[in-house]
């Protein structure tokens, strides 16, 4: 028996999207042959990126200054308590994951999280 669509075939057409670099060669070289609608669209494109570009800068430095100063107290604590263990042995002065241990075992608890041993011998070692 036949097949009642005996000459049926499948065909799906796909737009090729232009290649990065295209784009760009037709932005510098050749605006005149780009749609009216994207080079309608370019200098407020433009200027949105650069607004969000100086907004996210801005935030930034806000965000990442509690952080550094956060970080700094902490190490002027940890470097309190390492001053205050050597004076009372000064011969723990070169045994610096030992003190480390101290010092996070001397760590006050209304400063949480205590940090870790890493960062407490990175401090005695920057000193």
């Amino acid at each position: 028996m036949k097949d009642p669509r005996p000459y049926t075939a499948k065909v799906s057409v796909k737009e090729a999207t232009p290649d990065a670099d295209q784009i760009v060669k037709l932005l510098t070289e050749e605006p005149a042959r780009l749609p009216g609608a994207i080079r309608r669209l370019i200098k407020p494109t433009a200027r949105l990126l650069e607004v969000r570009e100086s907004r996210r800068r801005a935030i930034g430095e806000f965000v990442n200054e509690p952080k550094q100063q956060r970080a700094q107290r902490r190490k002027s604590i940890g470097l309190e308590i390492a001053d205050r263990l050597i004076r009372k042995e000064p011969r723990r002065r070169s045994h610096t994951s030992e003190l480390a241990r101290l010092i996070r075992a001397a760590w006050p608890t209304k400063e949480t999280p205590t940090p870790g041993l890493r960062t407490i011998r990175r401090w005695l070692t920057e000193k």
